[in-house]
Parts: structure tokens; sequence; C-alpha cells
């Protein structure tokens, strides 16, 4: 395992630390996150104590911590004395996750897309993520997309939901958000350009029309169609 050294955590401490010292378990478990969903890490990728150590600069204690509460969000599996991984999640798992994301993202939908429609300042804004979307799926041309390809490709919904999230369920969305990419990174899931030029046209329409039903519909069809290009694992 290897890693750049410039995602060490910063050793000053958060401002809201009351006993002045760095909270080095968080700070381990946002830069693993971190490394996880922006593909340094890869879906089963072993890791040793000693590397990340090393890499983070922190002792075993605050690393262990940092792993145990990444296997709880399903990102890590720990298997006592053995060995410690980046999760390999199943196709159930996979296809559990997208059920799981979807419906989350229904509601956060149907409140974004309000009565009287997105602003036309957001509305420009995701007209932009939904052209940079279609060029990242034409440069793949079907080809896995990385977990961070699939950040920028699920940007529009992701935009919308965090526009009317409250904060615990903002956390949650972002954590079911983080295993469902890992899950389809893992599986090699891709977006065929015809599946996202029938889920764009669909959403802006929606959008402009504020039709949350058919918004959350295009999103849920998109999802679909993803997920079932799980088959190529990298």
């Amino acid at each position: 395992m290897t890693a750049p050294a410039a995602v060490r955590p910063s050793p000053t401490p958060p401002a809201d630390d009351p006993r002045g010292r760095p909270l080095l378990s968080d700070a381990a478990r946002r830069v693993l996150r971190r490394a996880v969903l922006d593909g340094t890490l890869r879906p089963g990728e072993q890791l040793s104590d000693a590397d990340l150590i090393g890499w983070l600069g922190v002792s075993r204690t605050p690393i262990r911590s940092a792993l145990d509460d990444l296997r709880d969000l399903g990102l890590v599996e720990l298997s006592a004395n053995r060995w410690t991984r980046i999760a390999l999640p199943s196709l159930a798992d996979l296809q559990l996750d997208g059920e799981v994301w979807s419906g989350l993202l229904a509601p956060l939908l149907r409140r974004a897309v309000s009565a009287s429609g997105p602003d036309a300042t957001r509305r420009r804004s995701l007209a932009r993520l939904l052209r940079r979307g279609r060029t990242l799926v034409d440069e793949k041309d079907g080809a896995p997309l990385s977990i961070a390809e699939l950040g920028t490709v699920a940007a529009v919904p992701l935009v919308l939901a965090r526009h009317v999230a409250a904060e615990p369920l903002r956390a949650v969305f972002l954590e079911v958000s983080a295993r469902f990419g890992l899950g389809l990174s893992a599986h090699g899931c891709g977006v065929r350009g015809a599946a996202w030029d029938a889920y764009a046209s669909t959403l802006s329409s929606a959008l402009e029309t504020a039709d949350a039903d058919a918004a959350i519909a295009a999103t849920t069809r998109l999802v679909a169609d993803v997920v079932a290009t799980a088959g190529r694992p990298r």
C-alpha cells in the first residue's frame, strides 16, 4: 500500500478541541475515507498497520479506532489478527445499497424540486453539471468509472439533496453514498451514453416544470442502469 504524504492529517488541533491537541483518530478516519473515495485505496486492497503508521504519522491506537469507524460505515473489513482490507461489497450488497440510496434520495429530490422549481442560478449550475457528466461518459466510452468519477456523474442529485437535507439526514445519505460508490467501483460499473442522455433530458425538463415525480423516476432509472452494468470487477 502506498499513498502520497500530502494527504497526511494536519498536526494543527481542531479549533473546537477543548484539550488543545489533535483528535488523531478523527484525522486518520478523514484521510482514510478520502483515500477510499478518490481511488487511492482500491476495493479489496489489504492494509497493514506498519504501512498506515508510516503514511499517517500516528500510532496504532488512533488508526485502529479510525478503521473500526470505517468498518461500521461498510468501507473497511477487519478480521482479527489476520487481515485488514478495503471492503469488497458483493453484488447483493451493491444492489441493496442502490435501493437504499435511491430511497433516501427520493424525498430529498421531492423537497428540492419545489413548486417554484430551482432558481435561475441553480438551474445554470445543474445544467453545467449535466454537461460535465456527459463529457465524462463520452471520455470513458462505457468503461468502468472510478469512485471519484461516479461522484461526478452523481453530482446533480447530490447537489439537489444537499441543498435541502437537514444535517442528520445529510450525514446518513453521504455515508450510504460512500458505500454505494465503493460497490459500484468494485464491480466495474459504468454509465451508458444512451442512459445518461435519457436521464439528462428528463431531469432537465423535470426541474424546469418542478415535476418531482419525474425527477425521482429519472434518477432511479439511471441508478438501476448503472447497477446493471456490474460484473467487471477491477
